[in-house]
């Protein structure tokens, strides 16, 4: 009870001090003392940090944030290079054409492998009614944006023209003629599709959205756009319309270079323009970067290795079983005595461990990684030790092994009967079961 009338008349007196009226100070100014605005920065800048921090990790667990603002972190911070990097223009490309692949090879809409740059004057020097062509395709998933990368192609040149140097012998690529035309400021574009009023897109797009398939892909035109930039033309094709008619421009100037070359009496297949002969030149080095690291793979792959201790088997390590020691196919090929050329003939300290690792139950791997042969090098002299020389083919011989091979026994136990290698019984088996079906 006591509490409840203690609580009213703290309720009394707030509303007596808020129907007090407040006298107006206008030189007056509450200023915070400085203690309460460092405390009021301090709580502020925790509480950015700690709500900068992840949801899953804790304010105590945090590192220290270190004193520094924004713009200092911003200004001494690392930059990150997130602009593309040009590509190495071609060696038959003349100078002056440097900033325009630097520019085509970074678009964004344009496919950086597809540029091909055809030297016109090269092919036919009088005839030509330009110096350069220049073919590129958009990338895979921008074939509508056909008409933003031919008008970025025009903004560029008409920016950057195009001179070429006047005087051929300060061209890099020949002996070239003079620029056909000085460079156009106003490049024209041909070929695009007259540009789709506000009221026809938007009823291209209700009806594409109306209808389960895409906008139709005839919006684009024929998928080429050409820009006559004067000295030089630029054609921006589709993927499917590269395939369609870049492939005939690029055979059409090839075929005006060969039938200029034929006229000034050459012989068929000896010209060959400088776009053909820097694609063959790139093919042959992208072909030989290939085989290189095939080798080096190949040779990480099947390279022995080499072990720091490998004493050869003998009698003091009778206990041990091939599992043990590794053997089979991986002792061989991890052995580096394995690697040897084989030899010729066989030492007769060879052949005296040869007969006695056998009867320690040694395998032909072990027996191989000992002698420092390779094992079927081993197998076939412990057939040859045992019977003591080579056994040459006879009809009885013959009369055997088809016996032996009547009664279902193996190879391997044909070889050691006869004193040959499970591989050459196999082979005189099949000859002599051919020669049966075809008596």
């Amino acid at each position: 009870m006591a509490l409840t009338r203690q609580a009213v008349a703290q309720c009394t007196q707030s509303l007596v001090r808020s129907a007090r009226p407040s006298v107006a100070r206008p030189c007056a100014r509450r200023t915070a003392p400085p203690c309460a605005l460092d405390a009021v920065r301090t709580f502020t800048s925790t509480r950015r940090a700690r709500s900068a921090l992840p949801w899953f990790v804790d304010a105590e667990d945090a590192p220290p944030a270190t004193p520094t603002s924004d713009a200092g972190l911003i200004e001494s911070g690392p930059r990150l290079a997130t602009a593309p990097v040009p590509t190495r223009p071609p060696a038959h490309l003349s100078p002056a054409l440097h900033p325009l692949h630097d520019f085509l090879s970074t678009s964004p809409f344009l496919d950086k492998d597809s540029l091909v740059y055809i030297h016109a004057r090269e092919a036919d020097p009088e005839a030509s009614w330009c110096d350069w062509i220049v073919c590129a395709s958009l990338r895979h998933g921008r074939e509508r944006g056909l008409r933003g990368a031919i008008e970025g192609v025009k903004r560029h040149l008409a920016a950057h023209p195009v001179e070429l140097p006047t005087d051929p012998d300060s061209a890099t690529y020949g002996s070239a003629p003079l620029p056909f035309a000085p460079p156009s400021s106003r490049p024209n574009i041909h070929g695009l599709p007259t540009a789709p009023t506000k009221h026809a897109r938007s009823r291209s797009l209700r009806n594409s959205r109306s209808s389960s398939n895409s906008p139709s892909a005839s919006d684009a035109g024929t998928g080429w756009a050409l820009l006559d930039a004067g000295t030089l033309v630029v054609h921006v094709f589709t993927p499917q319309a590269r395939e369609t008619y870049g492939r005939n421009i690029e055979m059409m100037w090839e075929k005006i270079g060969e039938s200029e070359h034929r006229a000034r009496g050459g012989q068929h297949g000896e010209w060959k323009s400088s776009a053909r002969r820097e694609e063959d030149r790139r093919r042959a080095q992208e072909l030989e970067q290939n085989m290189r690291e095939v080798q080096r793979e190949i040779g990480q792959r099947f390279r022995p290795k080499v072990e720091s201790q490998a004493a050869p088997l003998g009698e003091e390590d009778e206990g041990e079983t091939q599992e043990e020691s590794g053997g089979g196919w991986s002792a061989i090929f991890s052995s580096p005595s394995s690697v040897k050329h084989p030899r010729q003939s066989w030492t007769q300290d060879e052949l005296a461990t040869l007969e006695r690792l056998p009867k320690l139950g040694r395998s032909f791997a072990q027996i191989a990684k000992a002698l420092g042969r390779s094992m079927s090098s081993v197998e076939r002299q412990c057939y040859h030790h045992h019977t003591g020389h080579r056994i040459d083919w006879t009809d009885d011989l013959d009369k055997q092994r088809l016996t032996a091979a009547g009664k279902g026994a193996m190879l391997k136990q044909l070889g050691s009967l006869l004193g040959v290698s499970p591989m050459s019984a196999q082979r005189r088996l099949k000859k002599l079961r051919s020669d049966d079906d075809s008596e």
